[in-house]
């Protein structure tokens, strides 16, 4: 394998498909990534079994072959290197890489021990809208689980009936739900490893359409030049829709911005409690307080239009912070009923999500 090609196009490359790679495993070569050189492209291919990703960049190739090398090595080092041109070539399972006055010589392995990947190529596919999708992902996903110990709350329900198309995460604590029209029509359900979904929503699609192909047990998503495939998480994921409240009796009308403001400020204060934060909603205003018994306390004041009874409540307002950063409205709308009651926040009406309150010692 001898090729040129550009290393920005090649650090962007590797940021991507190093993250389907795992942090730890018992296979070494999963903690490889595929070089594949063909004609005018280099393909780099990464995976931990349960998602993969693969991506193909422009090259100039004189040589074609494959490789698969240690993919935070190769990444580490492209990403300190010039923006100049990059040669890579392979010699006794070696690569070779050189951009401007630097050398590096990486050892790798053969590339038949490397997995074969899932691909669209031949697949019947539905297209969805990329931005508005991508925009609905970072939305619908943010609920997700981080703790393996229930998998099923790590994955993402995809609902998509009709023209009609469902994100639904959740953890226990709190739940997302995003609904985006679209002009396909489909019948799919299932759960989506939802780390495989954050990686579809950070890809660069400069509009367009994104692809997918659903499988028994996989599914595969193409946008641009990159495809990102995960396996279907088994099991029954949560009836969600039981946990919405139906109706408040206390409604609050905030800023966004300026409530993601107020959370981030009293947060400083609220990390050795779990981020507990005290919401007290008043006529016009809505109070956050937060204090530490080691560092203080904080407090932060916002306009707020409150119909219903007055009312003290407390988050982990860091939650609050992950919803309002990836909503783009300008205001939101908070329902609550009782201090224990689970409470409703909704950017907008296709944008539904819930944060269970926590619990204040008297």
């Amino acid at each position: 394998m001898q090729l040129t090609c550009n290393q920005k196009q090649l650090e962007e490359a590797l940021r991507l498909v190093s993250r389907a790679a795992p942090k730890r495993s018992t296979l070494f070569v999963l903690s490889n990534v595929l070089l594949e050189a063909d004609a005018e492209q280099l393909k780099l291919s990464a995976t931990n079994l349960e998602i993969s990703a693969t991506q193909l960049i422009d090259a100039d190739v004189t040589e074609a072959g494959a490789i698969a090398v240690p993919v935070s090595t190769l990444y580490d080092l492209v990403k300190l290197l010039p923006d100049e041109p990059i040669s890579l070539s392979v010699k006794d399972f070696t690569l070779k890489v050189s951009c401007g006055k630097n050398r590096a010589n990486i050892k790798g392995v053969d590339a038949t021990e490397f997995p074969t990947l899932p691909s669209l190529a031949g697949k019947e596919v539905l297209h969805l809208p990329a931005e508005p999708f991508q925009r609905a992902l970072r939305q619908g996903t943010v609920a997700r689980a981080m703790d393996e110990g229930r998998p099923i709350l790590t994955g993402v329900l995809v609902n998509w009936v009709g023209n009609t198309l469902k994100i639904a995460s959740a953890d226990g604590f709190r739940l997302a739900e995003r609904v985006v029209d679209v002009a396909e029509k489909a019948e799919v359900q299932a759960v989506i490893a939802g780390r495989a979904l954050e990686e579809l929503a950070k890809v660069k699609t400069e509009g367009g359409f994104i692809d997918v192909a659903i499988l028994e047990n996989q599914v595969i998503f193409g946008a641009e030049n990159v495809e990102i495939a995960s396996q279907i998480v088994q099991g029954n994921f949560p009836d969600y829709k039981q946990i919405i409240p139906k109706e408040s009796t206390t409604t609050a009308i905030v800023s966004r911005e300026a409530l993601l403001n107020a959370c981030k400020t009293t947060t400083v204060f609220a990390k050795e409690a779990s981020y507990l934060t005290k919401f007290t909603f008043s006529r016009e205003s809505l109070e956050l307080s937060a204090t530490s018994a080691e560092t203080g306390d904080g407090r932060a004041e916002i306009d707020a239009d409150v119909m219903g009874e007055p009312i003290t409540i407390a988050f982990n307002a860091n939650y609050m912070v992950d919803i309002l950063s990836v909503s783009d409205d300008d205001m939101v709308t908070i329902g609550m009923t009782t201090p224990s009651s689970p409470c409703v926040l909704k950017p907008n009406d296709l944008y539904t999500t819930v944060i269970m309150p926590m619990h204040v010692s008297a």
